[in-house]
């Protein structure tokens, strides 16, 4: 996944997942995480308001999301 200032500005909500996936550089294996992370952003927008709408925040829920299914999985 890219990590550069750009993604504060690129917006998420009204992006399809294969755009989603080739813009932010997605990897295979977090793929399946990604529509529970969407959630969380249209969530997040949805008490915040649409400046919460982020391409950073979305790639934190994402990392989150595959890390608390990682841990699961552990157990």
């Amino acid at each position: 996944m890219k990590d550069s200032a750009w993604l504060e500005k690129y917006t998420i909500l009204d992006k399809a997942r294969e755009q989603l996936i080739k813009d932010l550089e997605i990897q295979p294996r977090f793929h399946p995480y990604m529509d529970a992370a969407k959630k969380r952003m249209q969530a997040l927008v949805n008490k915040l308001g649409p400046e919460q709408d982020a391409g950073d925040r979305f790639l934190d829920f994402l990392e989150e999301e595959y890390e608390y299914v990682e841990v699961e999985d552990e157990w």
